[in-house]
């Protein structure tokens, strides 16, 4: 992992409950749609990298709209 995505890693498991449940929602969706189609990935490294990207992606984008 880059530095970039270990610290991304560190703020996702810090952040609040909310926003976990809702990355951890989207990486099991897309790791589900990857075994549906008959790819074996697993929990490794590229995992937590790809729990990153989602957590980067939420953060970056979402519009706050919790009260």
């Amino acid at each position: 992992m880059t530095r970039e995505e270990s610290q991304l890693h560190v703020m996702y498991e810090s952040a609040p409950l909310v926003i976990r449940e809702a990355v951890d929602a989207a990486y099991d969706a897309v790791r589900l749609e990857f075994t549906q189609r008959g790819f074996n990935v697993d929990n490794s490294d590229p995992a937590e990298i790809c729990v990153a990207a989602i957590y980067k992606y939420l953060v970056d984008s979402a519009l706050p709209t919790i009260v």
